[in-house]
């Protein structure tokens, strides 16, 4: 037992330390029913744009729909390491919409590893090569069997992700926007986004929790309510940290406050009062108001 403890721990070592650098990608054509299916589990009919197939120029995603093709690239990008790792943060940053019938090229990589912190990047273009979406998340690796925590220093400079916006003393109080999840929640969200409880192998995450991407997307759907934002007009998502998980069912508070050119910081709070997601903005276009 003690060797092949010595064995696993000198195999994640050597899986973890060649993790930076690695680069995947896919392509996807995307429908009208995948976009129609992924609102249904995180939006509502109240924004038609994301469910009428006669709209001119083609039906538009939830701003969140990035995800669903990031992550099984994510997964391609963390084989080898053990059960354990923790999406810690993540970084969406929307060019344009995405719209029914793109052809989208995804490439995701390992840009950093720094002690137990990895940072990966996911780049979409359309088919003439134009950007559509670049995001970032932050995932903390687990501890190596042996309970010690290794440190993986580059040899190359690592990639910072973009800041999150400091607090404001300006910001302006909103109404509190509510996100109530029905018991198969979980379920729904894992069928409709097409990625089939992407946590399971990684994180060990049982299949009732809701995935974090989903609690952020439907975040995202109550404060577009709230503040009568377009879905085509988000420009970017930030988490700043993934603090706690979700079980459905339950009915999640969403405060938020306004910065004065119009970003939208928010957390989400479990029922309990403790924080799911802290440290969140949303960033849109203003003159794309509802």
């Amino acid at each position: 037992a003690e060797y092949m403890g010595h064995f696993l721990s000198v195999y994640f070592f050597f899986a973890m330390f060649n993790l930076e650098g690695r680069r995947f990608e896919a392509e996807n054509v995307v429908d009208s029913c995948w976009l129609a299916e992924f609102s249904s589990a995180v939006a509502d009919r109240r924004f038609p744009c994301l469910f009428d197939t006669l709209q001119s120029g083609g039906m538009m995603a939830h701003p969140a729909f990035v995800w669903a093709l990031e992550l099984p690239i994510l997964m391609r990008l963390m084989a080898g390491v053990p059960p354990g790792a923790v999406h810690r943060s993540e970084d969406l940053h929307l060019h344009r919409p995405v719209r029914a019938g793109d052809r989208l090229h995804t490439v995701g990589t390992v840009v950093s590893v720094k002690g137990r912190e990895l940072t990966t990047r996911f780049e979409t273009v359309d088919a003439a090569g134009e950007p559509v979406a670049t995001s970032w998340k932050g995932t903390q690796l687990p501890r190596l069997p042996d309970g010690e925590a290794h440190c993986f220093s580059s040899c190359v400079p690592s990639e910072i992700p973009p800041t999150i916006p400091c607090r404001r003393a300006d910001e302006r109080r909103a109404p509190r926007a509510a996100v109530a999840l029905p018991v198969a929640a979980a379920r729904r969200y894992r069928e409709c986004s097409g990625v089939f409880d992407p946590t399971e192998e990684v994180t060990c995450c049982p299949s009732s929790l809701l995935h974090g991407a989903a609690v952020v997307a439907c975040a995202v759907t109550a404060l577009l309510r709230i503040h009568m934002i377009n879905p085509t007009a988000v420009r970017r998502v930030c988490v700043g940290r993934f603090a706690a998980a979700v079980e459905p069912p339950a009915t999640l508070a969403v405060p938020s406050t306004v910065a004065p050119n119009g970003a939208v910081r928010f957390d989400v709070m479990l029922p309990s009062g403790k924080p799911a997601l802290d440290n969140c903005v949303l960033e849109h276009s203003s003159q794309a108001k509802l």
